[in-house]
């Protein structure tokens, strides 16, 4: 376990943590939520909780970051709408970090318990856009729509925050009816935006782990950039499967942290 400076690591700590951060982050360039994996790992091996998350923060930053210029390289990322996309998401997230110390984060969990099963049954009724229908966001509604819901998801990122990525990938496919490859790629800016800004945050009060974050960030790395490809060569086959697994986690998860 880890000692209260954080340098006294065992060896299969690393490999958890290397073994664990992979996996969520082939999640994470899917769908998003790969933190609901990841955080709780961080956990069990002695973190603290802003430690774990900070430390967190790290790996999902830098693996973001690289599933962004893999999905940007393809075309999966609408170049327009980058700037734009990135300030409402970031004024969302600074919105919610202040607005969480005004309302409590117990009755955003409600919330997500009654609405997490009527996600569920949406993906399980409704298929997917068409992949070969690219959607370009053009006209005042549909910039709107795609401000709002970056807005409203960086919100919730700054407020609570479990699974933002997952939400921007179902937020863009079913209300923004883009294809998962756009969803996917869009995501990634809106989630690496709060990302970073979040992670400035953390960094600056000392909460990270840094001896993990590095073997973190090079699992991180491959991880996302395998999932991109898995993106590319599965698309919806693999998306929808994955999305509704995601969403049954956060929803056991947000049960379990409701009533401990």
């Amino acid at each position: 376990m880890l000692t209260a400076e954080f340098y006294d690591i065992s060896l299969w700590v690393y490999l958890l943590i290397f073994v664990t951060v992979f996996v969520g982050s082939v999640i994470d360039a899917l769908v998003g939520g790969g933190g609901l994996i990841t955080i709780p790992t961080y956990l069990i091996c002695g973190l603290p909780p802003h430690v774990a998350i900070g430390t967190n923060k790290i790996n999902s930053t830098m693996g973001t970051v690289i599933s962004t210029i893999a999905y940007y390289r393809k075309g999966f990322v609408e170049k327009k709408s980058i700037i734009p996309v990135v300030v409402a998401t970031i004024a969302g997230a600074v919105t919610g970090s202040k607005c969480v110390l005004l309302i409590s984060a117990v009755f955003l969990k409600y919330l997500m318990i009654g609405l997490l099963p009527f996600i569920v049954l949406l993906m399980l009724r409704k298929k997917l856009p068409d992949i070969d229908k690219p959607v370009l966001v053009q006209g005042t509604v549909q910039w709107i729509k795609l401000l709002s819901l970056v807005f409203i998801i960086g919100f919730y990122d700054g407020f609570y925050g479990a699974g933002t990525g997952l939400f921007l990938v179902i937020a863009f496919t079913y209300i923004m009816k883009m294809n998962v490859y756009q969803a996917a790629g869009n995501g990634k800016i809106s989630n690496l935006a709060s990302n970073c800004a979040a992670l400035f945050v953390f960094a600056v009060n000392g909460n990270i782990c840094y001896p993990l974050a590095i073997i973190a960030t090079i699992a991180a790395v491959l991880g996302q950039y395998l999932g991109s490809g898995l993106l590319v060569e599965k698309g919806a086959l693999i998306v929808k499967p994955t999305m509704i697994t995601v969403v049954s986690i956060l929803l056991i998860s947000t049960l379990l942290d409701l009533f401990r």
